[in-house]
């Protein structure tokens, strides 16, 4: 039996003749072996000897503190395989044949060998003085009987790393359903895409509402102010129409006036006529006021028709404005979900790549190991069976040598084992934290990228484009990252094998040294080495069986990954499938977006011009007509005034030609009458 120490949490497993006798083959000497098996000491911490600790699960090893053990995870409570100083000795099956097969010899001696040989355990004292002693000396030169026992050992130790190699072959269950949790990633991403599509059209159509609500206040300010410019030009039309009123009373009055001086004859016609030259300037500066009110209304109606035409003008500008800037953003938002989607098939072929390297390197590494380890076992099986001849003339001198010699480098064997499986156990624990960090950040660019997805749509278009260029940086880190994470795992495993290559042969190089100088000293009997190497070369075979099992399943597990990466592109292509359905579900509503916005404003449009044409083409027109028809009254006011003057100076004409003849006649009737001088005069 043996025994192995723990930290706090070590676990005794079973014998390794218990191991061993699994695969030997079934014999009478087997038999017997299994019948004296040595039951472990199991020692709790800090308690005194109790029973074996709770049973475990098979195939998973035990960690506690750094240190993996050859069973499963420790119980809460647990116990220690203590060594001893004693060393106890189990007798194998040869002894036990052999020593049934001798006579049995007489006398104390005898009776003491043959005592020795029939009790199942041997207790021997291991200190310091005892070592020194010449029995512990030519108990070291006897350790050539354990050469085998520590190949057995080895091929022991070979089995326990196969076996716990089997659970990295296990994860790949879990990494299916990782992919199947990335698919429903996906899929959620896409539903959370459409959901924010359509909070995009709804926010459109309240857009459009809010459009048309402001159209409508504007409509109604524009006809308010129209209204109260056109009160503004009743209100002064009717001022004027009132002085017009006031001046044709006045015009009359004097009419009447001179009417009544011309009818009267009497000294007021120069009065009258001085009030109509006083009067003529003045309505012809109300004539000029007139005009430059008329021409005024003209510039009133000039500046309204302008700003009619800079609105319809600046209305289309802003459509064709809208227009751009819809096409500019649909256009950099398409750039940018292909940049992004040739991006991530550029990091997954690259991955791929990296994933196909690390598979070759680990399959060159395996057949290399192999390689070599058949070779050194070739060379040893045929240098032991050349040297099989010299071992048979020191069989029973050299028994219980060769025993306390197993027992010890049995213990140094152990000591080595515990310490190539920290070391394994480290390294395989580094592996997998580097796995698992390398399948969390992938994870996480995968969620950065699903998020960026979502934010894309949602913000404007000038921070979507420097939200585009942020994550385009981090996306160039990320991947950076991820090469240097791959680089460095590549050369760890690199590192890995060549150490775990060459400590196996330095190893290997010792132990066939020791096994050398132990041979060359010690020999063994025929028929042991001949049942040991039949042995052997059973274990050997199984080992080969097992490497072809191992290589079995890597190429599984290279074909899982094959898989996975078909599943991966079959991911990808449904990503872009949805991204172009999102796409051309973008383009529909901005084409919706767009004919929305133009039938508004075509509507907008007629209606305003209905409006103007309507109302206030209608308004300056019949404004128009009043002016003309005043104007018209107006000026045949004043033609009839101009007539009446005209007929008044005619007469005055007439009156002062009939003056001038009375005054003739008079002359003419008083000139007889008259000196000559006064009528010269």
């Amino acid at each position: 039996g043996y025994r192995l120490r723990g930290p706090a949490g070590g676990v005794c497993t079973e014998p390794i003749g218990v191991a061993l006798a699994s695969a030997w083959p079934r014999g009478p000497a087997m038999q017997m072996r299994q019948a004296t098996t040595v039951q472990p000491v199991y020692v709790r911490a800090g308690a005194s000897p109790a029973g074996p600790p709770q049973p475990q699960h098979a195939g998973q090893p035990a960690v506690r503190g750094g240190t993996a053990t050859m069973g499963a995870p420790a119980a809460p409570t647990s116990w220690a395989a203590v060594p001893t100083n004693t060393a106890t000795v189990a007798a194998t099956p040869v002894q036990a044949s052999k020593a049934s097969q001798r006579p049995q010899s007489k006398g104390p001696a005898g009776q003491e060998q043959m005592a020795l040989l029939q009790r199942p355990n041997i207790h021997m004292d291991r200190s310091p003085t005892r070592r020194t002693t010449p029995l512990r000396e030519k108990d070291i030169n006897g350790s050539g009987r354990s050469s085998f026992d520590h190949l057995e050992d080895e091929v022991y130790l070979l089995k326990q790393r196969l076996s716990e190699a089997w659970p990295a072959l296990e994860e790949l269950p879990r990494l299916r359903q990782e992919n199947v949790a990335l698919k429903e990633r996906m899929e959620v991403t896409a539903a959370n895409g459409l959901a924010k599509v359509e909070v995009l059209e709804r926010s459109l159509a309240e857009e459009v509402e809010a459009r048309s609500e402001l159209e409508r206040v504007f409509g109604k300010d524009l006809r308010e102010y129209v209204k109260s410019e056109m009160e503004h030009a009743r209100e002064m039309m009717m001022r004027e129409m009132r002085e017009r009123m006031d001046g044709q009373k006045v015009l009359r009055e004097e009419v009447q006036l001179q009417q009544q001086s011309l009818a009267s004859f009497t000294g007021r016609v120069d009065e009258a006529i001085i009030e109509l030259r006083t009067e003529l300037p003045r309505l012809g500066q109300e004539a000029a006021a007139t005009k430059v009110g008329l021409e005024k209304l003209a510039e009133q109606q000039a500046t309204a028709a302008e700003r009619a035409e800079a609105l319809e003008k600046s209305l289309a500008e802003e459509g064709q404005e809208r227009c751009a800037g819809l096409k500019s953003l649909s256009k950099d938002f398409r750039e940018h979900l292909a940049h992004e989607v040739q991006c991530t098939s550029a990091h997954q072929t690259e991955l791929r790549k990296h994933m196909d390297e690390l598979s070759s390197r680990m399959e060159a590494s395996n057949a290399a190991l192999g390689k070599g380890f058949r070779e050194h076992v070739a060379t040893e099986m045929e240098r032991v069976t050349s040297q099989v001849a010299e071992l048979k003339k020191l069989h029973n001198e050299l028994r219980l040598r060769a025993d306390v010699a197993h027992n010890l480098l049995s213990k140094d064997l152990r000591d080595h084992i515990a310490l190539e499986v920290e070391r394994l156990t480290g390294q395989v624990a580094e592996l997998r934290r580097l796995a698992d960090e390398h399948g969390s950040r992938s994870d996480e660019g995968i969620k950065a990228l699903a998020k960026d997805l979502r934010e894309h749509v949602a913000l404007e278009s000038k921070d979507l484009r420097d939200h585009l260029l942020l994550e385009r940086e981090q996306k160039d880190k990320e991947v950076a990252e991820l090469r240097r994470l791959s680089n460095e795992l590549g050369s760890r495993m690199d590192t890995a094998h060549g150490e775990l290559s060459k400590d196996l042969r330095d190893y290997v190089a010792l132990e066939a040294e020791r096994m050398v100088a132990q041979i060359a000293e010690l020999r063994r009997p025929l028929d042991e080495l001949n049942s040991r190497a039949d042995s052997s070369q059973g274990d050997v075979q199984a080992l080969h069986d097992q490497l072809d099992q191992l290589s079995h399943s890597f190429v599984e597990a290279k074909s899982g990954m094959a898989r996975l990466g078909e599943q991966l592109a079959h991911a990808q292509s449904q990503n872009s499938q949805q991204a172009n359905e999102l796409e051309r579900k973008i383009n529909e509503t901005d084409g919706s977006l767009r004919s929305c916005i133009e039938t508004t404003v075509g509507e907008t449009k007629a209606v305003l011009h209905s409006w103007v044409e309507t109302t206030v083409i209608n308004r300056v027109t019949s404004l128009d007509r009043g002016l003309r028809t005043e104007m018209d009254e107006r000026s045949s006011a004043i033609q009839q005034v101009v007539t009446k003057v005209k007929h008044n100076a005619e007469r005055w004409c007439q009156l002062q030609a009939k003056f001038d003849e009375l005054l003739v006649e008079m002359h003419r009737s008083n000139r007889p009458a008259c000196p000559p001088g006064t009528l010269r005069s």
